[in-house]
């Protein structure tokens, strides 16, 4: 799982304690243990199955209201709970940009889902202080933060709830098979930095490998192992996965200290390349996407007691700078993030106690404890949206028009053949006129 999955999963798990819990996925392929899984078609029509269940209360991600709308005999609306702690119009910003196909339609896209979500949700999540400026700023334009709403909610506490990713609480095993053995090329010398996670196109995956280029005679002993394959099992391989791999290759570093693990690490294994790991690497540009995310990946970190290594800019890089946890270079700088390498290996080989300073900020990040706010809604959910003005929230002009509409499938269409071939183009094409007729049937 991604992120996003992760994310799910653990919130779900903790309301299933107090709550009657669901998940609907779009694939169909959440294979977990759980009897509170529910596996559905990619058409979330899951939902239609359950009218007996007293739905109460529906939380999305980045999905339109629309695809989770019940009929009319379902009874009273549900409450909606919006999680928008991953800002996916931003990452699909700069990752079209990184693949150079930088098109208006999945922006339009992103931004209707958005608009959909912020007109329509009872109450959001994000993950951060940051995040929350950005959700309020993005509330009153759709005009959701009215006089009615700051009377009932001066603080908007009750609209908006600052639920950071977590966490387990339970203590990281340091009993075990360490990151050295996954590679017969690392011996017990050997101090390895981890980027763990995906390679994804808004992060910057040139520099550490230009820094370990610096490092080839300097440090030796200092590896980066990217805890990931190039490609994911469900898409192709992102463009910059592969960009790295080719300039580990043309750089001469590929195998001899600039390492690429093989296969996608299942989510309850991912310890196995954190345990016996130096430090923990967070890298990317300076641009928007990176002022409000959340680098999830730096949770793994904290949880196995990593000092980290983090380009300046994201909510991280100030926790890192404030408690002293690591090192926050500028980003797209080479010399300094070599450096920083050598200089955090050299503190933690002389016994800096940094793994003292974590286990004091981890608390804080336990999934029991970020998700408070959330349960705190659950236990009195409320109806938003109905304080809005209905003026401007039914005065936002849908830009996906037909027009645009049948332009966007067309070049969804170009793009699947050219990355996926024909065949999975039919099998889309095919999927996708059963659902049209199934809304024809039903309507």
């Amino acid at each position: 799982m991604a992120g996003p999955g992760v994310r799910a999963l653990e919130i779900g798990r903790l309301l299933s304690k107090t709550l009657n819990v669901s998940f609907i996925t779009p694939k169909g392929n959440f294979d977990l243990i759980d009897d509170t899984i529910i596996n559905t078609s990619k058409s979330y029509n899951t939902l239609k199955e359950h009218k007996n269940n007293n739905i109460t209360i529906q939380m999305i991600q980045s999905i339109g209201i629309n695809h989770l709308k019940l009929p009319v005999d379902f009874g009273p609306r549900p409450v909606v709970i919006v999680d928008l702690y991953c800002p996916s119009w931003l990452e699909n910003g700069v990752a079209a940009i990184a693949r150079s196909d930088a098109t208006q339609f999945q922006h339009r896209r992103d931004i209707t889902i958005l608009r959909d979500q912020l007109r329509h949700g009872d109450y959001f999540l994000c993950a951060s202080m940051r995040q929350r400026d950005l959700l309020v700023g993005m509330l009153s334009v759709v005009g959701r933060v009215t006089s009615a709403q700051i009377k009932d909610d001066p603080s908007l506490s009750r609209l908006i709830g600052i639920v950071p990713f977590g966490m387990s609480s339970n203590d990281f095993v340091q009993v075990g098979p360490t990151v050295n053995s996954l590679l017969p090329s690392l011996t017990s010398k050997d101090r390895v930095v981890v980027w763990g996670g995906g390679i994804h196109d808004w992060l910057d995956v040139e520099t550490p490998i230009h820094a370990m280029a610096l490092l080839r005679d300097r440090a030796p002993h200092i590896k980066l192992l990217f805890a990931t394959s190039v490609s994911h099992p469900d898409h192709e391989v992102r463009p910059n996965a592969a960009k790295a791999q080719l300039l580990a290759i043309n750089s001469g570093l590929l195998q001899k200290s600039v390492f690429f693990l093989e296969g996608w690490t299942p989510y309850d294994e991912r310890d196995r390349y954190l345990r016996g790991a130096t430090i923990g690497l967070v890298c990317h540009q300076d641009h928007v996407e990176t002022r409000f995310a959340f680098r999830t990946r730096v949770l793994d970190y904290l949880w196995a007691g990593l000092p980290i290594v983090t380009s300046d800019g994201d909510e991280f890089a100030d926790l890192i700078r404030k408690f002293d946890l690591g090192i926050v270079v500028p980003p797209g700088d080479p010399q300094a993030l070599a450096d920083a390498f050598v200089t955090l290996v050299e503190r933690i080989d002389a016994g800096e106690p940094f793994n003292d300073r974590i286990a004091s900020i981890r608390p804080l990040y336990h999934w029991d404890e970020v998700v408070k706010p959330l349960l705190e809604f659950c236990a009195n959910p409320r109806k938003t949206a109905q304080l809005g003005d209905p003026v401007l929230m039914a005065g936002l002009p849908d830009v996906m028009t037909p027009r645009r509409e049948v332009s966007r499938l067309l070049y969804r269409t170009m793009t699947v053949l050219r990355s996926e071939g024909p065949k999975t183009v039919v099998r889309k094409v095919a999927r996708k006129m059963l659902t049209l007729l199934r809304r024809a049937r039903s309507g």
